[in-house]
C-alpha cells in the first residue's frame, strides 16, 4: 500500500479490536475494515498519547494567537479613539491633555502592529513546523519501509 487519505467527522464510528492469528481489525463506520498486525496496534498505543499532547499543545498555541490578534484589535480601537478624543481636547484648546492622547494613541497603535507581526510571524512558524514534521515523519516511514525490504 502506498498512499489513502480519509477525513473522519466526528460523527463516524471507529472500533479496534483483536483476533486471532495477532491481528486486529479496525473498523470506520460502516464500509471500511483494515487488518493490522500486532506490531501496528503497538505501534498506534505508542503514538496515541504523543499524537493528543501535540493536539493539545496546537490547541493551545491557536488560543494564545486568537488572544494576541484580539488584543491587538483592542489596541487598534483604544489608538482610534484616544487620537478621536485628542482633536476634541486640542479643537478645545487643551493642549496639553491632547498630547497625552496622542501619545497614548501612538503607543496603542505600534502595541496592534507589533501583536499584529507576532500573529503572523507565529502563524506561518506553526505552519512551517507542521510541515517539516510532516516531511520528516514521510522520511521515516520511507526509510523503515526502504530497510524492511532489505535482506538481513
Amino acid at each position: 500500500m502506498r498512499s489513502l487519505g480519509l477525513e473522519l467527522d466526528d460523527n463516524v464510528s471507529i472500533d479496534l479490536r483483536g483476533s486471532l492469528d495477532k491481528v486486529a481489525f479496525l473498523r470506520i463506520g460502516d464500509g471500511i475494515e483494515i487488518v493490522v498486525r500486532e506490531s501496528h496496534v503497538r505501534t498506534l498505543r505508542e503514538q496515541a498519547t504523543a499524537a493528543l499532547d501535540d493536539m493539545a499543545h496546537v490547541e493551545a498555541a491557536e488560543a494564545v494567537l486568537e488572544n494576541a490578534f484580539h488584543a491587538g484589535a483592542q489596541a487598534r480601537t483604544a489608538a482610534a479613539l484616544a487620537r478621536e478624543t485628542a482633536n476634541a481636547a486640542q479643537q478645545a484648546g487643551a493642549d496639553d491633555p491632547a498630547e497625552v492622547a496622542y501619545a497614548a494613541a501612538q503607543r496603542a497603535g505600534d502595541a496592534a502592529e507589533r501583536a499584529q507581526a507576532a500573529v503572523k510571524a507565529a502563524s506561518e512558524a506553526m505552519c512551517a513546523a507542521d510541515e517539516a514534521a510532516e516531511t520528516a515523519r514521510a522520511a521515516a516511514v520511507h526509510l523503515a519501509e526502504w530497510v524492511g525490504r532489505q535482506p538481513s
